[in-house]
């Protein structure tokens, strides 16, 4: 779930706002508002507490969250219905003919009447004891400067310590290069996850021999749910192929035989949970057209790896306390010597916490950064209460949450964010930056501009060990996250954030979503529900758009703030998209459109409006002149022959 402290710092600046501006007192609400800034303020240490433990009292921040999400909506729509008379948006929304109905009874009636029942609701849980019951925390927001310090077959070399992996690395590459037989050896290695399995792979893959005795080298990330075509096109295009269009497995496995054309191969199958991916799909094409490979897998399951019939499962182990002690000084830049030796007994039990595992040494020491190295502040850490939360899944105790727990309410929702994108995803900084500007996630402060605040804060998360930066980008423009993480992200967000199929939801739980990310779909994209419905969704993102949309979709989601849809299976925009009004940003790269409906005009809160790649788009309707909030148009590779003047 998004942190409360962070939903109500949105809603407290907003407000605040607000009362400043003539829109309260056209509609008479001034007074009411001032009280709901007054409820607010008395529940704001006890909303700091809440985003800390709200496992505590499930049922009373579900109901405060709801109460924050509606006044969102009610403070954002009060800003579009009657801005500020002295702005000159004024005067741009005035002459749309749509506009015309916002000074109606009617509307001023609904919008005083929202404001008197957030009151009344609000009241309500300000009047429930257990706030009263809890000592106030102080949340100090920390953005730490930025580090100067995958594709996947790359290493960050601080990841890499002790002998035991240049070991284990030396007896593998030597497995794989001498063997003489012409059939396909599958290698695996196997154990849980965060211990380490692919950054060993990694090692094996980069290392010389491995290179000079293959032709071909290519990793491939499989991932839980796996998709037979994608992964096919994928080996295809590292092998120096082309899919030629090919979109259904049967089609691309001769091709895949073709393109290796008797080379030697080298290929790992980096996070396998099925056999099937080697059996019944890779084993055939893969014999047939290479002269001879090695199939290396990692997987967290050793019975995977002996129905793809390894020939050696090489089970990793957990970190030695020296190697792990090794690991946390390289991550936490422990130089000196003197502070060595003060942290090194404190330091020592951290790592015992962390079971052995890379991973969590690697995070908390990302934990650790933030702090002073002193024997004081490492001693928090190693006390902190975030070690022994029992109501979470055994995977995600101990180090992996308390590495979430440390980060100051923005981050934790940027970092909650990751769930919605696929396992094993390249995510690029303009992409996260511009969703947590839309999504309110970037607090304002004076004299910085967003853009560069979020920077910041992929920096830090990066900094951090929760997003690791891809080494071929010398810019540090792309990050991956581990699927442990990834994993937590989506615990966290359960019930407010979903990626996948929204089919497999019922009707209850998609009413309650507020950011959707849809994987798959078919020939059209629905959502389940009745068509009436409104749902409350502020994000929703297609990442392989299909050829139509549910012609009621954008009436059933009005308080949109995030709309991806990517992929050249859209080839229009309904002109229902200008009911949009909250939307901030619309990014339509890569599709097939050849046009824009004149109704996006109307979207005033719009702030980015993407088009990088769209090759049948020629021109731009007049009103995109209309878009008064508008600070990226993005158009790469678009061949516009002109612009519009206002």
């Amino acid at each position: 779930m998004a942190t409360l402290d962070a939903l109500f710092g949105n809603c407290s600046e907003k407000l605040a706002a607000l009362i400043q501006d003539e829109v309260a007192l056209i509609l008479g609400v001034k007074e009411e508002l001032g009280k709901l800034q007054r409820r607010m303020k008395r529940i704001d240490g006890a909303l700091k507490k809440v985003g800390r433990e709200r496992t505590e009292d499930a049922a009373w921040s579900n109901e405060l969250r709801s109460i924050l999400d509606e006044a969102n909506d009610v403070f954002d729509e009060l800003r579009y219905e009657l801005p500020s008379a002295s702005s000159s948006v004024l005067s741009i929304l005035c002459c749309l003919p749509m506009f015309s109905f916002f000074n109606s009874i009617r509307v001023r009636h609904n919008l005083a009447d929202r404001i008197r029942d957030l009151n009344n609701r609000i009241d309500e849980v300000a009047k429930d004891q257990w706030i009263f019951n809890h000592e106030l925390v102080k949340t100090v927001g920390r953005v730490a400067s930025m580090s100067s310090t995958r594709e996947t077959c790359e290493i960050m070399e601080a990841d890499v310590v002790g002998r035991e992996i240049e070991d284990a690395t030396d007896e593998l590459v030597e497995m794989i290069v001498t063997n003489n037989r012409r059939n396909f050896q599958v290698i695996a290695v196997a154990g849980m996850g965060g211990i380490g399995k692919t950054t060993l792979a990694q090692k094996v893959y980069n290392n010389p021999r491995i290179g000079d005795h293959f032709q071909v080298r290519i990793w491939i990330c499989v991932t839980q749910k796996y998709s037979a075509v994608r992964l096919s096109q994928d080996i295809i295009r590292n092998a120096g192929g082309s899919c030629g269009g090919a979109e259904r497995v049967g089609e691309l496995l001769p091709i895949l035989c073709r393109t290796l054309g008797g080379r030697s191969i080298f290929l790992v199958l980096d996070d396998v949970w099925q056999s099937d991916v080697w059996t019944d799909l890779l084993r055939n094409p893969l014999q047939n057209g290479a002269a001879s490979g090695c199939v290396l897998v990692t997987t967290r399951d050793q019975n995977v790896a002996m129905r793809m019939g390894a020939k050696h499962i090489h089970q990793v182990e957990k970190m030695t306390v020296d190697s792990g002690w090794e690991l946390l000084c390289k991550k936490t830049y422990l130089e000196e010597e003197e502070d060595v030796q003060s942290l090194r007994s404190i330091g020592i039990q951290i790592v015992n916490k962390c079971g052995g595992l890379p991973l969590a040494i690697k995070v908390i020491a990302g934990v650790l950064t933030t702090k002073e190295k002193s024997r004081k502040e490492w001693e928090k850490v190693l006390r902190s209460n975030a070690w022994s939360m029992s109501e979470l899944p055994e995977e995600f105790r101990g180090a992996l949450y308390l590495s979430y727990d440390d980060l100051p309410p923005h981050l934790k929702q940027c970092f909650l964010s990751v769930c919605l994108y696929p396992e094993d995803y390249g995510l690029f900084l303009d992409c996260l930056r511009r969703m947590w500007v839309a999504e309110g996630f970037v607090k304002q402060e004076e004299g910085s501009i967003m853009e560069e605040l979020a920077d910041q804060y992929y920096f830090e998360l990066t900094r951090r060990s929760l997003l690791q930066l891809d080494p071929h980008y010398v810019n540090q423009s792309r990050c991956t996250v581990h699927d442990l993480l990834r994993s937590l992200a989506q615990y966290l967000s359960q019930g407010e954030s979903y990626y996948g199929d929204p089919q497999s939801l019922d009707a209850t739980a998609i009413s309650k979503l507020r950011r959707l990310s849809i994987a798959e779909s078919g020939e059209i994209v629905t959502i389940p529900g009745p068509e009436t419905e409104q749902l409350r969704l502020r994000t929703l993102l297609l990442f392989k758009s299909p050829p139509r949309i549910e012609h009621n979709l954008f009436s059933r989601v009005p308080y949109l703030q995030v709309l991806i849809l990517n992929g050249e299976g859209i080839e229009c925009v309904p002109d229902s998209v200008g009911n949009l009004i909250h939307l901030r940003l619309l990014d339509l790269n890569g599709t097939n459109i050849s046009n824009l409906p004149d109704s996006i005009g109307f979207l005033t809160n719009l702030q980015t409006l993407d088009l990088h790649k769209c090759k049948f788009l020629n021109t731009l309707p007049r009103s995109i002149t209309h878009l008064c909030s508008l600070r990226r148009l993005g158009l790469l590779g678009t061949p516009l022959r002109s612009v519009p003047k206002e």
